[in-house]
């Protein structure tokens, strides 16, 4: 496999910038009723691990790509993913032509957008990539094998450590799961993948460790002889060296989907699937703690959960935070919402919106999350405030592009900030802001100005300060002396601030600033030390005036 990189056009640039949603932003939220007599949750199901480990993968099977440039433009997309964070980094992965998968990312919440690109050369090619945030500037990516690459055992963990340093920033590596250390063991024909980014309480970590796979794929036992298809299966790196567990659960199968999340304030990670239970698609939940490390390097179990309701569950996406657990389901050709409030403990159930297709979930905040699906050719928002109990009114997103969204599976994806979508009449991948772009507090300032002063004279400095997002600013200024100046402005972010003060004793003095927004967002603290003369000064002048006299004196002053 060979990393490559390539230019953006700047016409998927112009059509992925700029698209706002139409509407107001508060919707009034409608009750749905809930069905309960319909659902069935398990939180102690009699699903067992068919295996805990089949092997441990070695440095051997971690396979690091090598690195080309080529310029190829980018015209067409497909099947799109995207993440953000907090810091207002969104990464967007895609299919195109050749290679398969691209990686591309915005660092202003998808105002603007990389003129670059990165892919792999990886041949055979996948497919259906995915992609999540890690919290920290980091996201993690995944995708799904060609059969033809090691019979679809190929698990593959895009790395990016810099969004937008296509050069050193985003890394391909993968495990091959086909041939392990016991030959009769084979795990192959990973048909769906999901990942999910966290940030490790232990930052050594977060070199390496980044988050975890869900996979629906084969197991089988040469020895028994026995074969399980499509089985959830659950994979992560267990250390620095590359090593990684594969977790897989025979007792259940005929899964088509998984979906993965890892809440970022317990770091409990939920991996869901669904599955073949006596005809229909129904769901299951694995909950783990990505906080905690076994002396086996696992992650150690939770709890894990089946949930039965009336129908088919097709296809599934999850999000949680603070506990808060929303998974959404297109479910015989409706959109529904199973949610908790207690990570899993408990579950009920709650109407989205009636003949839509791919839900895709996101939280914005606790209790707080929006389901993006798509009907009749667009695609539609819907938000819940408290925790997927109720939603709004279903909103489309109001632009002339988002009108032939084909309904199909990663035909559309959604995250903090904005929605993305594939338009089947002219193949562009557009994306949209659906809420406010984040604000940023402005720069730390600088000061600069004289250092050694006198007493009982005004000097001149100079405060100067950007803010990212060219709100305006405020200054806050503490002389050193007890007197301070109290948020001075509004100024432009960007142009240099001039304000004078005297001292009138001999000291030595810390100028501190900060500045803010117009949001009362605020800087950290920069200082400047400065000083007036002391006593000791009108000792030199007096050796100025007798050079010859006193040479103790002149030893002690340096003079």
């Amino acid at each position: 496999m060979k990393k490559i990189r390539k230019p953006i056009l700047l016409a998927i640039t112009l059509v992925i910038v700029g698209l706002m949603i139409a509407g107001s932003a508060s919707t009034a939220i409608q009750e749905q009723k809930i069905e309960k007599q319909t659902l069935i949750v398990n939180t102690n199901p009699n699903i067992k691990e068919a295996m805990d480990i089949t092997s441990l993968k070695g440095m051997e099977n971690l396979v690091t790509q090598s690195q080309i440039k080529i310029a190829t433009p980018v015209v067409l997309g497909y099947h799109p993913a995207v993440a953000s964070d907090s810091l207002g980094y969104v990464v967007l992965g895609f299919e195109d032509e050749s290679p398969n998968v691209w990686f591309t990312a915005s660092p202003d919440a998808g105002q603007i957008w990389a003129e670059d690109a990165i892919g792999w050369l990886i041949d055979p090619p996948p497919e259906l990539p995915d992609v999540d945030s890690c919290g920290d500037g980091r996201f993690i990516g995944g995708m799904v094998p060609n059969w033809d690459a090691s019979y679809g055992s190929e698990l593959y963990k895009v790395e990016c450590s810099n969004p937008l340093d296509f050069d050193y920033g985003y890394n391909c590596p993968y495990w091959e799961w086909y041939t392990l250390s016991d030959p009769n063991i084979h795990i192959y024909d990973f048909i769906s993948i999901a990942v999910a980014g966290y940030t490790s309480s232990n930052l050594s970590e977060n070199v390496w460790a980044y988050g975890g796979h869900s996979v629906v794929g084969t197991y089988r036992n040469d020895g028994t002889p026995v074969t399980y298809p499509d089985i959830p299966m659950f994979t992560y790196q267990a250390d620095s060296e590359g090593r990684a567990w594969m977790h897989s659960w025979s007792s259940i199968g005929g899964s088509t989907c998984t979906a993965h999340d890892i809440d970022p304030t317990t770091l409990y990670s939920y991996a869901a699937w669904n599955y073949n239970n006596s005809g229909e698609l129904d769901i299951f939940v694995n909950v783990k703690n990505f906080n905690v490390w076994t002396t086996s390097d696992q992650h150690p179990n939770v709890r894990q959960a089946t949930i039965a309701a009336t129908g088919n569950d097709t296809y599934i996406d999850i999000s949680a935070l603070e506990n808060n657990v929303i998974l959404v389901s297109q479910r015989d050709g409706d959109i529904v919402a199973y949610y908790s409030t207690n990570g899993m403990v408990n579950v009920d159930e709650s109407l989205i919106e009636t003949e839509a297709f791919n839900p895709r979930i996101v939280h914005n905040g606790p209790l707080n999350a929006t389901c993006a699906f798509i009907k009749a050719g667009s695609v539609y928002l819907s938000t819940t405030e408290d925790g997927g109990a109720t939603w709004s009114t279903p909103e489309i997103i109001d632009e002339p592009e988002n009108t032939a969204v084909p309904g199909v599976f990663k035909a559309a994806d959604v995250c903090g900030y904005g929605a993305a979508w594939m338009n089947s009449d002219d193949g562009y991948i557009y994306y949209a802001l659906t809420g406010a772009p984040p604000n940023f507090p402005p720069d730390t300032p600088t000061i600069q100005g004289e250092t050694k002063l006198k007493p009982n004279k005004e000097f001149e400095f100079t405060f100067f300060t950007n803010d990212p997002d060219g709100d305006q600013v405020f200054y806050y200024i503490e002389w050193g002396d007890n007197n301070t100046v109290v948020w001075d402005g509004p100024h432009n972010s960007g142009v240099p601030v001039k304000l004078k003060h005297t001292w009138t004793t001999k000291d030595q003095f810390t100028i501190r600033c900060k500045a803010k927004d117009t949001n009362d967002l605020e800087s950290g603290w920069a200082e400047l030390k400065v000083s007036t003369p002391r006593t000791r000064f009108v000792a030199f002048r007096f050796l100025d005036y007798f050079p010859n006299a006193f040479p103790f004196l002149r030893l002690i002053f340096g003079f």
